[in-house]
């Protein structure tokens, strides 16, 4: 898996329509090394600042800038955790990356970081993040996993925690020089034009400005700072119809345009008509179609049991997603 590189510093995306975006909680983080704190609200006013941010590498320091894996975790999470490192340290023996775990202080004794930097073993770099959700009042409330979505889409009418994107979509650069291996041949299809293109040639066209067309469906989006995507087929049609019908419930006073990728399953133009009344008059809706062309070429799965299909849908939200110029319209996307 590769993570897409972020634009350094991090910083508050552009709002492209002049949107209100409000703060979000008072959240901190802290450099291990220097122990300093930082709100992460006052990022955007360093964005000139160059200076890198510095870690405390156990292990070695990386060999390789290209990627990171990252996790989010706390104490009582521990023994999945290790499960998770010695299987990540198995998968990647021959090709280590640098592991960072954020915490709120659970991993910050040092003999419990020497014991996950063994776990993973001496190739790999192990860092260990400080940061603080300091003022848990703040949000939303408490809710269990079934009600977690529904008080999400609830939430976003208010704070709009897309995930951010940069624009326009690119291949990041590889720092170090690295070999990057072409994924399979996975082609995208614009529903204007009709024209198929190949993810991999997207890097040779970044400063291309066109806009890509898009065929919305009820209207026109109000609004490109965000847009909620979906990655589905015909046989969850069921769950789709659900989904949308939840959306568009929840958001009604503040919708957002909606994308359905696919592989062809909802080319008919009746079922796009029908899904695009569940969501209602006001809220866009647009289907985009791309082909997993060649399943034959990329790893072997490491467990024959999960379908290739649940691969390929992992490498599209980490690597196909943030490289498809619809992305260039907007500042945030929200896949469901």
């Amino acid at each position: 898996f590769t993570i897409k590189s972020s634009q350094s510093p991090p910083c508050f995306p552009q709002n492209l329509d002049n949107e209100t975006i409000n703060n979000q909680d008072p959240w901190r983080s802290q450099n291990t090394i220097t122990g300093q704190w930082y709100h992460w609200q006052t990022f955007h006013k360093n964005s000139s600042d160059t200076l890198k941010w510095p870690v405390n590498w156990l292990n070695l320091s990386p060999t390789s800038y290209l990627g990171v894996i990252v996790y989010l975790t706390t104490k009582n999470e521990i023994n999945s955790l290790r499960l998770s490192l010695t299987q990540l340290s198995l998968l990647l023996s021959n090709n280590p990356r640098p592991v960072v775990i954020f915490h709120e202080g659970d991993f910050n004794n040092n003999q419990t970081q020497q014991s996950l930097a063994q776990t993973l073993g001496p190739h790999t770099p192990l860092a260990f993040e400080r940061i603080d959700f300091s003022n848990k009042s703040v949000g939303p409330p408490p809710v269990d996993p079934i009600t977690f979505s529904r008080v999400c889409l609830q939430y976003i009418k208010e704070k709009p925690w897309f995930l951010y994107i940069s624009s326009p979509p690119h291949f990041s650069k590889n720092l170090d020089n690295e070999t990057t291996k072409n994924q399979d041949p996975w082609r995208y299809q614009n529903t204007i034009t009709g024209q198929w293109h190949h993810w991999q040639t997207l890097h040779k066209n970044h400063t291309n400005t066109l806009k890509w067309p898009v065929n919305w469906l009820n209207l026109s989006p109000p609004s490109y700072l965000g847009v909620i995507v979906y990655l589905t087929k015909k046989d969850e049609i069921d769950s789709l119809r659900i989904s949308l019908a939840q959306l568009s419930f929840l958001l009604s006073n503040n919708p957002r345009p909606v994308v359905i990728f696919h592989e062809g399953d909802f080319d008919n133009n009746q079922t796009q008509q029908s899904l695009a009344q569940i969501l209602g008059s006001r809220t866009p809706l647009a289907f985009e179609r791309i082909d997993f062309s060649n399943k034959s070429v990329g790893p072997p799965p490491v467990n024959p049991t999960i379908p290739r299909s649940y691969f390929d849908m992992c490498r599209f939200f980490t690597l196909m997603l943030p490289n498809h110029p619809l992305l260039s319209l907007f500042t945030f996307y929200w896949r469901l």
